[in-house]
């Protein structure tokens, strides 16, 4: 029988693992929150590693950041900064526009809109 305190290790090294990527890619907890569809309350427990969390949940956190399973939960992971071609960005935006209503997208759009307005003034 595996003490319970083993287990507790795993899941600081995890949440140190997740909290380092998350950095790396200069995501908040927020942030991570809502790709993730969790609470950002919950995310810091994890990250503190005072919470578990599903496999379901560590299966989406290693495909977001693309890392393996073993990687997020044994040796620290490389905190390499995030870089996608922008063929890649481009098709999973339009296969996310899919799952969307009529009313996320006209807010996505509004804020699209905005940040280009931002970004042009600068």
């Amino acid at each position: 029988m595996v003490e319970r305190g083993v287990f507790m290790d795993y899941w600081k090294n995890i949440g140190t693992n997740i909290r380092l990527l998350r950095k790396s890619r200069g995501l908040t907890i927020e942030d991570l929150a809502c790709v993730l569809d969790i609470a950002p309350g919950f995310l810091g427990l994890v990250e503190r590693g005072t919470r578990g969390v599903s496999l379901a949940n560590l299966a989406r956190i290693c495909t977001f950041f693309n890392v393996t399973l073993d990687q997020l939960i044994k040796g620290r992971v490389e905190a390499v900064p995030y870089v996608a071609d922008e063929d890649s960005l481009r098709v999973k935006v339009n296969d996310l526009a899919f799952s969307l209503t009529e009313e996320e997208i006209k807010v996505i759009t509004s804020n699209a809109k905005k940040v280009i307005a931002l970004r042009q003034r600068d």
